[in-house]
């Protein structure tokens, strides 16, 4: 493999790891994230938001790197996934 080859490896290895948060979740998981915030007392359902963070969760749950402030969700793993540029 020549350098430069080597370069762009490593090059798209970086781009795949800087993009892997914002790739979107699996429905299942989308599923079962939300149904634990629309059992949370910190979220609110007239306007889909937690009260902890702030955020929108129908957005929120969908990306791969989003966290729960409560606890109740991680960060979900996705191997192998192309980033979305």
């Amino acid at each position: 493999m020549s350098f430069a080859d080597q370069i762009k490896e490593k090059l798209d290895q970086a781009r795949k790891r800087a993009w892997a948060p914002f790739q979107p979740v699996p429905q299942e998981v989308l599923e079962q994230r939300l149904s634990h915030c629309h059992r949370c007392e910190n979220y609110t359902s007239a306007i889909d938001q937690c009260q902890l963070c702030f955020c929108i969760m129908s957005q929120k749950a969908k990306l791969t790197g989003s966290r729960c402030p409560a606890g109740y969700w991680n960060k979900h793993e996705i191997s192998d996934q192309k980033p979305g540029i």
